[in-house]
C-alpha cells in the first residue's frame, strides 16, 4: 500500500512515527544525512496497517483528523509552493518545542534517491535539520489524521567525486549545477577546445555561408606533416586530398584529428591567425570570461610553433575554466542537439576508412555502461592539461548531464571519474 511506485507517481505516502523537532526550522525537507534511528533497528521494507493508540493532545491539535496536507498546511516564507507539495509551518509551530515527539500522520515523500530503508513501529527518529529547499532532494509534509505505522526515510546518496584538479558537473536541459571545483579557474584544456571549432561551424551552416557538403581542400604541407607526425598525428593526409566540411567535422569531433580541425579554421577564416580570432570573439559573445584561445586544435606552442601555427606572441596553450568549457557545451549541444547522435559513435567512416572514437566512455571501450547512456562528447591531453574530458550522458527519461574534467593525472581517472559521478548525479537528484 505503501511502496514506491516510480512510474506511477511522483509522491509517495508513508507514516512517522516519533520526531524531535528542532526549533529555527522552516517547512518540513529532510535529508538522509541528518537523521538517525534512535531505538529500534531497520525492519523489513513494508508498513503495518494497525489502529494507532491515541496520540497526545498537541498532536491532535497540529494534526487535526480528516483534513488533507493542502488544508492544514501552506509554504513558509521564501518558499514558493508546488500543486503536488505542502509544507508544515504553523503546525510546526506548535509542536517543534517538545524535545521529542510521537506524531501519528501520513507523511509525502519525493521518491527516487535511492535505498529505502524501514524502521520499525515505534522508533524514535531525531530531525538535526528542519528547513526547505527546491533542489531536488525529500521533501516532506505532514497531512491530517493519525495512522499507526513505520516510517520511511529515502537516502539521498553523496556525489563520487573525480581525481581532477577542476570538475563542473551541470543538468544541460535546465543549466543547474550539480557540482564544482575550481571551475572558474583558467587553466589549459587540451583537445576539448575543439568544441569551439564545432560550434563555429553550425553557426556559419545555419547562417547559409557553408554547408555540410562544402568541399574543403588540403592545402598546407605543415597540415600534412602534422597528420603524419607521432605526437600530433591521426589519419595521415595528403596535399590536393579534398574532403567535406561534414567529414572533416567528423574527424574533428569523434577521432579529435588536429590537422582536419586546423583546415577547417583556415577554410573560414583565410588563415589560422584570423580563425583563433574568431574563436575568442565568440567566446566573448557567450560570456566566458575566464577563457583565452591561440591554439585551434588545442595543441601549445611547442607543437604549433614546428608546423608554422604559432601566432607571434602567444606562449603556452589556450586557457578555459572548466565553467566556460561547460557554458561552450551547452551552446554547442543548443546549436545542434543532433550532435550526440555523431559523438556517441565509437567510430566513424571517413572516405572508406575508420576514424575511431577516443572516449572510452562509450560502447565498446572499457568503462562503457549502458544505464548511464553516455553520448558524448569529447577527450583530450596535452602535457600542460593532463587528462580531459567533457560527458555527456542522457538515461531514459532523465535530463541529460553534463561533466567537465580537466587535469586528471591518468586516463583512468577521468573515465571512471565520469562516469561515478554520473552514477551519483543521477542516483542523488530526480533530473525527470
Amino acid at each position: 500500500m505503501w511502496g514506491v511506485d516510480r512510474v506511477a507517481r511522483r509522491q509517495v505516502a508513508v507514516c512517522v512515527l516519533g520526531v524531535a523537532l528542532i526549533a529555527g526550522g522552516q517547512g518540513f525537507h529532510l535529508e538522509s544525512d541528518v537523521v538517525e534511528a534512535a531505538t529500534t533497528p531497520p525492519v523489513a521494507q513494508q508498513v503495518a496497517e494497525e489502529s494507532a493508540p491515541t496520540p497526545p493532545a498537541a498532536v491532535k491539535s497540529a494534526f487535526p483528523a480528516g483534513k488533507p496536507c493542502g488544508d492544514i498546511a501552506e509554504a513558509p516564507p521564501g518558499v514558493s509552493s508546488q500543486p503536488t507539495t505542502s509544507y508544515l509551518t504553523k503546525n510546526l509551530a506548535k509542536v517543534k518545542t517538545l524535545k521529542a515527539l510521537r506524531v501519528y500522520s501520513c507523511v509525502d515523500m519525493w521518491p527516487g534517491f535511492g535505498t529505502q530503508t524501514i524502521l520499525s513501529k515505534g522508533s524514535l527518529i531525531q530531525v538535526h535539520a528542519v528547513h526547505s529547499a527546491q533542489d531536488g532532494t525529500p521533501r516532506l509534509s505532514v497531512s491530517g489524521g493519525y495512522i499507526s505505522a513505520s516510517v520511511a526515510d529515502v537516502a539521498r546518496p553523496t556525489l563520487t567525486i573525480p581525481k581532477a584538479r577542476e570538475v563542473y558537473a551541470f543538468d544541460v536541459d535546465t543549466g543547474e549545477v550539480l557540482y564544482q571545483k575550481n571551475a572558474n579557474k583558467a587553466t589549459s584544456v587540451a583537445s576539448l577546445a575543439k568544441l569551439m571549432t564545432a560550434l563555429i561551424v553550425r553557426d556559419e551552416v545555419a547562417a547559409g555561408r557553408l554547408t555540410w557538403d562544402t568541399k574543403i581542400s588540403i592545402t598546407d604541407p605543415n597540415l600534412v606533416r602534422m597528420s603524419t607526425d607521432w605526437n600530433t598525428g591521426g589519419r595521415p593526409l595528403k596535399v590536393g586530398q579534398t574532403f567535406t566540411l561534414k567529414q572533416l567535422d567528423a574527424l574533428s569531433v569523434v577521432s579529435s584529428h588536429n590537422a582536419a580541425v586546423t583546415q577547417i579554421g583556415i577554410y573560414i577564416s583565410g588563415n589560422n591567425a584570423k580563425f583563433v580570432r574568431k574563436m575568442n570573439a565568440k567566446a566573448a559573445k557567450l560570456g566566458m570570461t575566464k577563457s583565452t584561445f591561440i591554439s585551434v586544435s588545442g595543441l601549445d606552442t611547442k607543437d604549433l610553433d614546428r608546423f608554422g601555427l604559432k601566432i607571434p606572441g602567444t606562449q603556452g596553450g589556450n586557457q578555459v575554466s572548466a565553467k566556460d568549457m561547460a557554458t561552450l557545451t551547452a551552446a554547442l549541444l543548443k546549436a545542434d542537439p543532433g550532435l550526440t547522435t555523431l559523438t556517441k559513435k565509437s567510430s566513424v567512416k571517413v572516405k572508406g576508412k575508420k576514424a575511431r572514437s577516443t572516449n572510452q566512455l562509450l560502447e565498446g571501450f572499457p568503462f562503457y555502461k549502458p544505464s548511464l547512456g553516455v553520448d558524448g562528447l569529447k577527450t583530450g591531453y596535452t602535457g600542460s592539461a593532463g587528462y580531459c574530458l567533457v560527458a555527456t550522458a542522457k538515461p531514459s527519461g532523465r535530463h541529460r548531464v553534463a561533466v567537465v574534467i580537466v587535469h586528471a593525472k591518468n586516463s583512468k581517472n577521468r573515465f571512471e571519474g565520469a562516469s561515478k559521478l554520473l552514477e551519483s548525479i543521477y542516483a542523488r537528484y530526480p533530473l525527470s
